[in-house]
Parts: C-alpha cells; structure tokens; sequence
C-alpha cells in the first residue's frame, strides 16, 4: 500500500487513488478507508523520518505563508537549506509573531544539530525580534529580501506553491492535529523526491526506510 501513499503526497484526491486501486490492482478502498489508513501510515513516515539525520548548510531560508484548515486561515512556517534545499522544518500556527518564529527557528536548529551562519527572511519583522533575542548564536540575519536583490527567497517561494498546490488539491485537512500529521508527512516525502543525482547518502537511507514502512 505504499503505492497508495505516494499517489497521494503527489497530488491524487482519494477518490483518485480508489479508482487506481480497484482497476490496476483489483483493491477496493473506500476515500474514507483511505483516508485513516493514509493518516496510519503518515504518522510511521514521520517516526522513520526522525531517525534520520541529514548534513544540511550554513544558510538557510525562512518563510511563512497561509493556509486553510477546516475552513480557517493558519501560518505555515518553514525553514529550507539553501544548499541541499532540504526541508529542514514545518510549524503550523494560528498566529504570526515573533515568539511563534522563534520557536520555528528554535526547532530547525535542533532538527539540523547546529547553529547556521545565515538565515534569510523576506521583510516579516517578526524574524528580526526573534534572533535579535538568539543574537549569542551569531546568525547573520538578511531580511526583505527580493528578486532584484543579490540574496532572495525564490528557492522556499517555489516550495510553497508546490505545498499550497497539494492542500488546494485536500479536502481533508480537517483539523489541526490532523493537518500537522500531514503537513509533516508531506515534508518527510519532499525530502525522498528529489531526481537521484542529488540525493544524499542520508537521503537514500531515508527513501529506503520510507518504501519499507508496513501496515
């Protein structure tokens, strides 16, 4: 049922994915069955995950961005290495202030295991009062960042609107806790999909863990 999990962090409704089941399988699941089972097997995605360490840069990219959950507007932040472009972190929360970006930032670094040299932010000041109070760390800050400048965002932009793309294509993001289990799964699948040519060693232990995940 791996088959399944997949097709549906690249996009495919439920629905979708019963279909492909009963004619090229001869499997019959319900959406609804799919979805718990889906939910079931995130959750070991997201425990294999976290056993895996992967080396990632100095600079990294922050970034938030809204979306829906159960009809309400929450802030998804996230956090991407700039040199690997893996995702280091994802944190939803109903607000967007400079405790909830510390507490993202907080939560990379220990992710990662160290500290960047480097973090780049788009103009939220919310990220300036957040390291200002981890200045002992050192992190050089770069913020407003933009396309006519010599440092910008476009890398986690781009990740955002493949996230939002994939949520617009949900109907089941139905309330928080179930929103994180999923927004998590889905970070953990972004970090095995990349073309193999730049895929770790780390990566290609993840990957491997990740097709071997069982019912």
């Amino acid at each position: 049922m791996v088959i399944a999990l997949d097709l549906y962090f690249k996009g495919l409704s439920l629905r979708n994915i019963s279909d492909h089941l009963w004619q090229v399988y001869g499997i019959e699941k319900s959406p609804s069955t799919l979805h718990r089972w889906i939910t079931r097997m995130t959750k070991k995605l997201n425990e294999a995950a976290s056993n895996i360490h992967v080396e990632v840069g100095d600079k990294w990219l922050a970034d938030e961005t809204v979306v829906k959950v159960a009809g309400e507007a929450m802030y998804l932040w996230n956090i991407m290495d700039y040199e690997t472009r893996h995702y280091i972190v994802s944190v939803l929360s109903k607000r967007r202030d400079s405790e909830e970006a510390l507490k993202v930032i907080r939560e990379a670094i220990l992710r990662a295991g160290k500290i960047p040299k480097k973090i780049v932010t788009d103009g939220l000041k919310a990220y300036s009062k957040a390291l200002r109070q981890l200045e002992k760390l050192s992190i050089e800050h770069v913020s407003n960042v933009g396309l006519a400048k010599k440092e910008n965002n476009n890398r986690i932009e781009r990740l955002h609107g493949t996230i939002k793309d994939w949520i617009g294509r949900r109907r089941n993001l139905r309330n928080v806790e179930n929103a994180k289990i999923l927004l998590e799964g889905y970070r953990a699948y972004y970090n095995t999909i990349r073309p193999i040519t730049t895929i770790s060693k780390s990566r290609r232990k993840l990957a491997a863990l990740l097709l071997n995940v069982k019912d």
